[in-house]
């Protein structure tokens, strides 16, 4: 199946599971987050990352990268390319991103055709 190929090219399952693990974000999809809740340790694991890199940014007054691969749907195809997910989600979140004194950065890595995984690591 999928996941022995998967485990297969990148060594062994420990591997391929860490990979998967560092590259792919839910953020707890299924947990409600109470805003004014100040107990941090109820966050999600990759909530709390992503909350750290762009407080790590902001300390070091750098711009907050993110970066997206994928297949057509995420290029933009049928749409204009300022139109795909990426950019949406960037224009959405500029503001956010100017009121903390930062700069926000979104690169559109997706390639119809091409899986986005493992191809969007390289």
């Amino acid at each position: 199946g999928l996941r022995s190929e998967f485990a297969e090219i990148y060594g062994n399952k420990h591997t391929a599971r860490t990979l998967l693990d560092l590259g792919l974000s839910t953020f707890g999809v299924n947990r409600i987050v109470n805003p004014r809740d100040n107990d941090l340790s109820t966050l999600p694991r990759d909530l709390k990352h992503t909350a750290c890199r762009i407080l790590s940014a902001r300390r070091r007054d750098k711009k907050f990268r993110v970066t997206f691969g994928g297949y057509s749907v995420t290029a933009g195809r049928g749409n204009y390319f300022h139109q795909s997910f990426p950019f949406v989600m960037e224009k959405k979140l500029h503001t956010v991103f100017l009121l903390l004194g930062m700069h926000l950065e979104v690169k559109n890595s997706a390639i119809g055709g091409v899986p986005g995984f493992p191809y969007g690591f390289c």
